[in-house]
């Protein structure tokens, strides 16, 4: 099995530097932990932000002395306040994806990459490998420093049986925050369900379809047997490219649907396939 730790470089680290986790205000909670996000709101950070007019009943040990000196007005200094995000990664470990060493790898390097990204931010990162339901997880990940049993954690899980979303979100208890969900999507359970699950968890959703070479171009033609990995169902067809354009035609549908339901949700859906660059990918979901 390949392993993150044998594959993530200094390079690619470096790569990831460039990149911030962006939320709008909404999902900064009043009582959010110290951090090193920046939320438009002003704090009691030591990040100078800007100047302002003296207000009755504001903060004399905020005056800046030295303006009023120079202009005999009063003015006060204003500080960023840092907030801290909850970043909640959600993996699909079903079987589908590990119909390939690749998938399931480029969709561990996915969430790496995403955890990377919030943790050299000092946001918090949760980790949630579903499949029918959450099957392991890893909380409560602060700071630069937790990188590293994150990928060990990504190592350790395995593929199999199916998947239910839904199910999933409905038992975890997380608070506002992103959610981040990587899956091949082919899901037992109705995805906009879990997606409206998880706004009414006050999460800011980021969809990654993961998808393997054949998936997304397949190339086998002629009499096939076609196997169900998770249900072990089966069905002989022939596949001919007449079929392969239905396919085809099938699958961008399916990208449209999900795409139009992190629309409606305020959210976000990439898909990629594993014979992209991850970088790209990264560049996708970030840009």
């Amino acid at each position: 099995m390949r392993l993150l730790r044998d594959g993530i470089t200094k390079g690619y680290l470096a790569y990831l530097e460039h990149f911030n986790l962006v939320e709008s205000a909404r999902l900064v909670s009043q009582n959010a932990l110290s951090g090193q996000r920046k939320s438009s709101a002003r704090g009691s950070s030591l990040e100078f932000s800007d100047f302002r007019e003296y207000s009755a009943g504001d903060d004399i040990r905020r005056v800046d002395w030295n303006s009023f000196a120079r202009s005999d007005k009063i003015y006060m200094k204003t500080y960023f306040e840092e907030k801290q995000l909850t970043v909640n990664i959600f993996l699909d470990t079903s079987k589908s994806l590990n119909i390939d060493e690749e998938k399931g790898y480029y969709a561990k390097l996915v969430c790496a990459s995403v955890a990377y990204i919030a943790l050299k931010n000092n946001d918090k990162v949760n980790i949630y490998a579903f499949g029918d339901g959450l099957k392991e997880q890893k909380l409560n990940n602060i700071s630069h420093n937790a990188f590293g049993k994150v990928v060990n954690f990504l190592d350790t899980l395995e593929f199999s049986g199916e998947s239910s979303l839904k199910k999933t979100v409905d038992g975890t208890q997380i608070t506002k925050g992103k959610a981040v969900i990587v899956s091949d999507m082919f899901l037992q359970d109705d995805v906009h369900l879990a997606v409206r699950a998880l706004r009414f968890k006050k999460q800011d959703v980021t969809m990654v379809q993961v998808l393997s070479k054949e998936e997304e171009n397949p190339t086998e033609l002629g009499g096939l047997r076609l196997t169900d990995c998770e249900t072990g169902t089966f069905r002989d067809i022939s596949v001919n490219d007449v079929l392969v354009m239905d396919y085809k035609k099938a699958l961008k549908e399916m990208k449209v649907f999900l795409k139009e339901v992190c629309k409606k949700n305020g959210g976000k859906f990439v898909s990629a396939n594993t014979g992209g660059d991850i970088k790209e990918t990264i560049k996708r979901v970030f840009g």
